[in-house]
């Protein structure tokens, strides 16, 4: 069965994108929070890369990958981290959160450095949208990191948060209204006194988000013919997400060279709404159909805490360097919410249905490395990690009569505990000369997991060996730039997939894990060149990714029309494109930017429903203005259209914005802008998933415009 038949598996394409050519003052400073993947120690030196300027984004390339500059989105300005990630090429975030790469979901998520457990787990969703936008500095998004940064055989997307870096006391207040009651309030103050240097975060958040989704699932037999159809039209009010969010960090520097430090940061998120359901169930064998009505409220909360306790010697050509980290983090979601069901055929008693969930992952990990020079133009870099990861998830529903006297009943609540504990070596070599710099490198894992579930106590041991090499050389003259990076791996398994307990999302959507996964190993390789002309920057890349034993989620109908979500190793991913990157400038004050993406993706699939091969052509589009109007005053227009998205049993489609950013100074110290976020928005997605023995077919529309005015005062 073929889904989507756009061509032969391994074509390639491109992707294209402009700039202004003439803005080099506007490169930013690195921020000390960018991860030691893409900065050196501040005595090596700095490592051949080609940046290319505009007011969307300044873009860097470094060995392990590329660095845009977000500071003057116009997302960020008004919306969150999802909304900042969805402006960048080849990054999509779903409605549910899930973020993928070049169209794969090994995608971990690091916070100035170091991962982000909150960013990476159940909660990963709400955790975006915690953050505002205008926090963020800029992302890096490293396609080939480097080997003792934990990628998990993926890409890592770091975002680096805004820091002060003016010498003593700095801070900056921003403040937003707008539509609907969308309002914000950041601080951010700094202290950089002799060896001391702090700097404090905190952000109070709400957005607002109006969101319709139709679902029409059926149920086919084996001759293909539909046997029962269920189709869902739900409307949610507007969802109000309000988050509040601290970090803080704290570092002093020793007499003798580097540094001692402590980071921590504490976040809430809590969405609000209500989602009214119109159904209407069919099967096909002479009944009616059944017609009825079910609201969904209650609470849903996420909470995450981590704390980083830190020592970096400071690199210099003639000694080693030593770098030790600590962390400790505790993300959780909670939700406990009712369903209540209305019949209006046949006609029969209404009935509550209470789904509750409960999860919580903590994390120790402590990492140490050592920087050697072995040799003039040699560094040598070789470290471990220790770390151990527990989560627990409980879940239960309960259905009963909403007549019935209090207290509520409570679920019996299925339990699932996994404990990970991970050791690691790496080791890589890095030789800079000139214009030449390269890096290659290993990491070795040794990976132990138990499982236990309960009430049927069932326990799942498994030995695993992760690995990572990677290999990157770039060579950097006056007009030229050139980086080849490759790359295999083998990705670690998350103890919640190889749960085989059922989880109950909603009355209509559950799933599960598989004891019998199997890692899937990644094959990456990319090539860039950059050019430097005068008025034209340009940059290409080209792009093949591989997974081998791919792990996709795979579909069946459970009882009632339950739409059943299980993990499996697939089959095969094939993945090819390219990027291109080419910088302008209008006149005097216009600059202009032009993104053009193209991918190919091939899934060669193997399931207990037979052989499937499906191929899909991917784009994406994107353009921004920016125009000086006056010393005073500039206009930022940017606009993005996504094409459809190869998933393992079907596909999504893709989304369209256009939005505008006006910014005005009225004092050195004060700035006020407008933004009109999706001021044309083409927000439907729809999800088609299909096999053997089912179709589903889900239009979700997400509307995100808002009027946003906004003001910052600077110290």
């Amino acid at each position: 069965m073929t889904i989507v038949r756009s061509g032969v598996c391994g074509t390639a394409g491109v992707l294209l994108s402009i700039a202004p050519a003439d803005a080099a003052a506007q490169t930013p400073a690195p921020q000390s929070g960018e991860p030691k993947a893409a900065a050196p120690s501040p005595a090596e030196p700095a490592p051949p890369e080609v940046v290319v300027h505009g007011q969307k984004t300044v873009v860097r390339h470094t060995l392990q990958g590329t660095a845009y500059s977000v500071a003057d989105s116009a997302q960020g300005a008004a919306g969150s981290a999802v909304d900042v990630l969805n402006t960048l090429p080849s990054v999509r975030v779903a409605p549910d959160g899930s973020v993928t790469v070049r169209g794969s979901d090994s995608v971990r998520i690091f916070v100035d450095g170091r991962p982000s457990a909150a960013m990476n787990g159940a909660g990963r969703s709400a955790a975006l949208e915690a953050l505002a936008g205008r926090a963020i500095a800029s992302v890096e998004v490293l396609t080939n990191p480097s080997v003792r940064d934990d990628a998990n055989g993926g890409t890592i997307l770091n975002i680096v948060l805004n820091k002060p870096r003016a010498a003593g006391v700095s801070g900056k207040v921003s403040a937003t209204v707008g539509d609907r009651a969308r309002r914000t309030l950041s601080v951010n103050a700094g202290l950089n006194r002799g060896r001391v240097k702090a700097s404090l975060d905190a952000g109070l958040r709400q957005d607002v988000r109006l969101q319709t989704v139709l679902d029409d699932r059926r149920l086919l037999d084996r001759r293909g013919d539909v046997v029962a159809r269920f189709v869902t039209d739900a409307r949610y009010t507007p969802t109000r997400t309000r988050s509040a969010n601290l970090a803080g960090s704290l570092t002093y520097a020793l007499p003798k060279g580097g540094e001692i430090g402590v980071e921590g940061t504490v976040s809430h998120g809590v969405p609000i709404n209500r989602v009214f359901e119109d159904h209407r169930d069919t099967l096909f064998d002479g009944e009616a159909p059944s017609v009825y009505r079910r609201v969904r409220s209650g609470t849903y909360a996420n909470d995450d805490r981590d704390i980083s306790l830190f020592y970096r010697d400071t690199a210099r050509d003639d000694r080693p360097a030593l770098s030790i980290d600590a962390q400790h983090s505790v993300t959780g979601l909670r939700s406990d919410r009712p369903f209540v069901t209305s019949w209006t055929v046949p006609d029969r008693p209404a009935e509550v249905r209470r789904v509750v969930y409960r999860t919580q992952t903590v994390i120790d990990r402590i990492a140490a490395d050592r920087d050697m020079p072995i040799a003039p133009a040699w560094r040598l870099r070789v470290g471990g990690e220790l770390r151990r990861e527990a989560s627990w998830i409980a879940n239960g529903a309960v259905a009963f009569d909403p007549a019935a006297p209090s207290p509520l009943p409570v679920p019996t609540l299925a339990r699932f505990d996994g404990v990970q504990r991970i050791a690691v070596f790496h080791g890589a070599a890095t030789y800079r000369k000139g214009d030449w710099a390269a890096e290659a490198g290993s990491r070795i894992e040794d990976v132990r997991i138990t499982v236990t579930t309960a009430p049927d106590v069932a326990v799942i041991r498994r030995t695993l060996g992760g690995f990572a090499h990677r290999l990157s050389v770039t060579r950097a003259g006056p007009r030229h730039h050139v980086a080849l990076r490759l790359s295999r791996s083998r990705e670690r398994l998350d103890p919640p997939s190889l749960s085989p307990v059922v989880v109950t999302i909603d009355p209509q959507r559950q799933s599960r894990g598989n004891p019998l996964l199997r890692p899937q190993d990644v094959t990456t390789a990319e090539i860039d060149y950059d050019v430097d002309r005068a008025a034209i920057k340009a940059t290409a890349t080209l792009f093949l990714r591989r997974t081998d034993r791919l792990i996709g989620d795979l579909y069946a109908f459970a009882a009632d029309g339950v739409l059943l979500r299980a993990s499996d190793n697939t089959g095969r991913r094939m993945s090819t494109g390219g990027e291109a990157t080419v910088a302008g400038k209008i006149g005097k004050g216009v600059k202009v930017s032009l993104t053009a993406t193209l991918q190919h993706d091939c899934i060669d699939a193997v399931d207990g429903l037979g052989r499937t091969r499906s191929a899909l052509l991917g784009y994406g589009l994107q353009a921004s203005v920016d125009w000086d109007a006056t010393t005073r005053d500039t206009l930022h227009i940017d606009a993005d259209r996504r094409g459809p998205e190869l998933l393992p049993q079907g596909r999504r489609s893709g989304t369209g914005s256009l939005n505008m950013i006006w910014r005005h100074t009225v004092s050195p110290r004060l700035t006020a802008s407008l933004t009109a976020r999706g001021l044309v928005q083409d927000s439907r997605v729809r999800t088609v998933i299909r096999n053997a023995v089912l179709r589903s077919d889900t239009n979700a529309v997400t509307d995100t415009r808002a009027v946003v005015f906004g003001v910052s005062v600077t110290r």
